[in-house]
């Protein structure tokens, strides 16, 4: 098997526990938690259509006034919150159980054994907890799947941290963001991100230290005071990201995906539909797979992920939807991989 890189969308998570949304469940979510501070046409003239209100609230608007657009300006960084403090509460209910379900462990598995290329647009850290869960006993955190210059945030105490060696993890390459990064916001290209703790989530074995549960709640630290001045770096999914995109340290998370998918034979797509509207996301694809020989679409909405997929690569590329339209595709696609 040659080069694989494998994109997450929500459709992923959703698949790994019916508690995680999608983006219409997300809408809703934080729609419940601003009810108090929504006017109530600032929400309900866009129905369910969460990005387009999202792209709303982030864009100014020529017919109305400056302060209307500050208004609009303010519930939008209201609604990055709300986003976070949704994710974070769907994924301590995912993971109530002692151990993350098992097509997740054979992934992050099969990801670490074959030093895969892990693409996500997702926010939560079911992946970074399933290889926690994983590599208990061994040395190494979640810091060693990110391609990213993150910064300890008990670097913030004082604390002198020496770092450690690397160890060879899969790349997990979160272009969106996490709920266990942070930073001052929207601003300075080269505002340092800070990786919160480790998350705890699933159970750990009883040879495990209990004692970092103990500092996590909903996936943030309990030492909020080295945050009081940081919010979670979270891309809101809006069609206008460009302010976003500005942080170099994100770019270095595209250009990492771009490198891996320009040398990748293989593309697995999962639970991601690959909409008109993310040009983003459809123009990488289109100039950043010159040696792509096959892809894979594992959703149950494949066969409009896979008419769009041959449309964006061309026919040189094979698309298999063996597990297109499936009722369980991602287990599906496990079973006939293990």
């Amino acid at each position: 098997m040659g080069s694989q890189v494998f994109v997450l969308g929500a459709g992923f998570s959703k698949a790994v526990s019916c508690t995680m949304p999608l983006m219409p469940d997300l809408g809703d979510a934080v729609r419940q938690k601003l009810a108090a501070h929504l006017l109530p046409s600032a929400a309900d003239a866009f129905g369910n259509d969460f990005e387009a209100w999202l792209s709303y609230l982030a864009t100014d608007q020529p017919w109305l006034s400056p302060a209307e657009n500050l208004r609009n300006r303010a519930m939008f960084l209201d609604v990055s919150g709300a986003v976070e403090a949704a994710i974070n509460e769907a994924q301590q209910e995912a993971t109530k159980g002692r151990m993350p379900p098992n097509e997740l462990s054979w992934l992050v598995q099969h990801w670490h054994s074959t030093q895969a290329t892990v693409v996500t647009f997702n926010y939560d850290l079911l992946v970074e907890d399933a290889y926690l869960h994983w590599r208990y006993q061994k040395l190494g955190g979640i810091e060693d799947l990110y391609r990213l210059p993150l910064t300890p945030v008990l670097a913030r105490s004082g604390e002198s941290l020496l770092g450690g060696e690397p160890q060879h993890a899969f790349d997990l390459l979160k272009l969106h963001g996490s709920v266990n990064w942070y930073y001052s916001g929207l601003g300075d290209a080269g505002d340092t991100i800070y990786l919160g703790f480790d998350p705890v989530l699933w159970s750990r074995p009883e040879t495990a230290s209990s004692i970092q549960r103990d500092e996590v709640v909903y996936g943030r630290p309990r030492h909020r005071d080295y945050l009081i001045d940081k919010v979670a770096m979270i891309v809101p999914p809006a069609s206008a990201k460009s302010n976003y995109y500005s942080n170099l340290s994100l770019r270095t998370q595209w250009r990492a995906a771009a490198d891996a998918l320009d040398r990748a034979d293989e593309l697995v797509i999962i639970g991601y539909s690959l909409p008109a509207a993310d040009e983003l996301v459809r123009g990488l694809l289109r100039t950043a797979t010159s040696r792509l020989q096959r892809a894979v679409v594992v959703d149950k909405r494949g066969h409009d992920v896979v008419k769009r997929l041959r449309g964006l690569l061309g026919e040189d590329v094979v698309v298999d939807e063996s597990f297109a339209e499936a009722e369980a595709p991602l287990d599906l696609y496990v079973k006939n991989n293990q």
